[in-house]
């Protein structure tokens, strides 16, 4: 890219360098990024060459003044910054070495970014240099790679206080990371694990079975499940139950594989013993915490698998699914369970007739639980399965799910959340033409003096009072977040600004007329100002919608509160500066 980029910045210098004509500012200025060429003398000074109109748009500096003064796109980097940078460029045109580092920057207008410079170095006969390069805006990359920096922190942290084996691996099986219980079940520490493959953990004769496994999670098939032994670090061998999930790239190729483990050295021991010994069955299968049961097919009139029967189960899958064992024995899955849904047949009939086991997790809408499950055949025709109840760790990863996206007091989507859907909006309007969306700013007149009044938790009241409001006038599709302490945001798609009004106007009127009732003491009256704007397809991000919003927000409080202001047109390209002066 760099090189490619220099070639046009020596093309561009055309008649100042004699080499080639110079294709116009219009060309290179649809170049994503800033072209330059800029001429270090032998004396140190130097000057711009070339300078393409992308600089005015990332520099917030015209061109003829980066010409006129060689330092006016120096002087916006970040004070701290400014030392090492002319330090690299000393070194770099001293050993005439490519350059190629990321720095920060803060525009006149104020506005801080990150760069990313790369350039060429060309000696010239006078013993000058002509650097020739790109410096693009990588600011939304910088604050990508920080948000996911944070999410990884965080899902980091939760692997680690699991009590499954976690770990990734490159396709060949060197491990790039591993979690604690990972470490301590096999008894090594990192500095043993990362790196070394994996397969060292494991008995040579299970080597062509797992690698065949791993072969088998794809782009097609990206998740895995399946059990073979390891050898711990005290050389004891056990079982342990994988699941393996595909990490793809664009082109769909495996570039990691990520694992959770379980150790299941007692299901498999049980399932051995249960097919060696019926003593030796019994004395397990009553004694199993784990739910067990033992069927065979039911087939049609044309030979398909339709039902499967009960031929047996423990006292734990009496415990784990609610069922009486009296009732069970001898009858068939849909006589016990008329909502049973197929895939429990179909998974189960793949078992007893290919011979080959499974695992799955499967929720049942008849039981209202989902179960792990571990399935296979004892003999034609039949299938037994191990089960264990895991309805309350989903429901647990559901709850986590929701507090990571809801508002704690009134239950609304939070900021992230919010600001996630309206980003998905944007991009929706960008995709669809003639498309229409409104954004709605609302903030609570005066919530100060109500927590003044009546008590902050009184205000907490007020607050879930005004967001069930809220929530009950909005259609499927609308949403609404809770984006600060008394400020709240809705996005009505498919909505034009007439609508938009009309709906504010309602729903202020809704809340003035609502006032929350408490068990003692008298009403509490809130009322709301509400901004609204339109969500264009021309909006660059979201937040110059909301900055409209927001304007159009304080003009409502200036205009004496408990009312509904529209974005003016001219705040399209500059929202109003709110007035500090205003109390919310």
């Amino acid at each position: 890219m760099v090189g490619h980029t220099a070639a046009l910045g020596q093309a561009a210098l055309g008649q100042a360098t004699g080499r080639s004509p110079a294709p116009p500012d219009a060309i290179l200025g649809r170049l994503p990024g800033v072209v330059y060429q800029f001429k270090v003398c032998a004396d140190g000074t130097w000057q711009f060459c070339y300078l393409s109109p992308g600089a005015e748009t990332l520099f917030e500096v015209p061109v003829e003044e980066a010409y006129a003064d060689h330092n006016a796109l120096t002087r916006c980097l970040l004070p701290e910054d400014r030392a090492a940078h002319q330090a690299l460029v000393e070194q770099a045109s001293r050993e005439r070495t490519p350059r190629d580092h990321e720095y920060q920057i803060r525009t006149p207008s104020g506005r801080v970014k990150w760069v990313h410079i790369q350039a060429d170095p060309m000696p010239e006969p006078d013993g000058s240099v002509l650097w020739n390069g790109l410096i693009t805006d990588i600011t939304e990359h910088r604050e990508g790679m920080r948000r996911i920096q944070h999410d990884r922190d965080r899902y980091k942290a939760i692997v680690e206080a699991l009590p499954d084996l976690v770990c990734r691996s490159l396709p060949d099986g060197t491990l790039t990371y591993v979690n604690q219980a990972y470490c301590d079940y096999f008894g090594r520490g990192r500095d043993r694990l990362l790196g070394r493959n994996f397969m060292a953990l494991i008995p040579e004769d299970e080597h062509a079975f797992v690698t065949e496994s791993l072969k088998e999670c794809h782009a097609g098939h990206p998740v895995k499940t399946y059990g073979h032994r390891v050898r711990r670090g005290d050389g004891e061998v056990r079982w342990v139950q994988w699941t393996d999930q595909a990490v793809l790239d664009q082109r769909g190729l495996v570039v990691e594989l990520q694992c959770v483990g379980r150790d299941v050295t007692a299901q498999r021991r049980a399932e051995a013993a249960l097919r060696a010994s019926e003593h030796r069955f019994r004395q397990l299968f009553n004694a199993m915490q784990s739910g067990f049961a033992l069927h065979d097919l039911v087939f049609d009139a044309c030979g398909r698998p339709c039902d499967y029967r009960f031929l047996s189960v423990n006292p734990a899958f009496e415990r784990l699914t609610g069922l009486n064992a009296s009732a069970l024995i001898g009858c068939t899955a849909r006589a016990v369970l008329p909502d049973l849904e197929p895939v429990w047949i179909d998974t189960y009939a793949q078992v007893a007739m290919s011979g080959q086991s499974a695992d799955f997790e499967q929720y049942t809408k008849a039981l209202d639980k989902t179960f792990e499950v571990h399935a296979y055949c004892p003999q034609p025709g039949q299938f037994a399965c191990i089960f264990l109840d895991i309805s309350t760790r989903k429901r647990l990863e559901a709850t986590l799910l929701e507090q990571a996206t809801k508002d704690d007091l009134t239950g609304l989507a939070n900021r992230r959340a919010f600001i996630s859907r309206l980003e998905e909006e944007l991009a929706r309007l960008k995709r669809s033409s003639g498309r229409e969306a409104a954004v709605l700013m609302i903030d609570l007149d005066h919530f100060k003096q109500i927590n003044d009044s009546f008590g902050h938790h009184q205000g907490d009241v007020v607050l879930r009072h005004c967001a069930m409001l809220m929530r009950a006038a909005l259609r499927r599709s609308d949403q609404v977040g809770r984006i600060g302490g008394e400020e709240f945001v809705i996005l009505l798609p498919e909505t034009d600004q007439a609508a938009a009004r009309l709906f504010a106007e309602r729903l202020r009127a809704t809340i003035e007329q609502t006032p929350v009732e408490p068990p003692q003491g008298p009403p509490i009256k809130a009322t709301i100002s509400v901004g609204v704007t339109a969500l264009r397809s021309v909006d660059t991000t979201i937040d110059t919608a909301l900055a409209r919003a927001d304007a159009a927000l304080y003009r409502a409080k200036r205009g004496g509160r408990n009312r509904v202001a529209m974005a003016e047109v001219s705040q399209t390209s500059q929202a109003e500066t709110p007035d500090a002066t205003i109390g919310r």
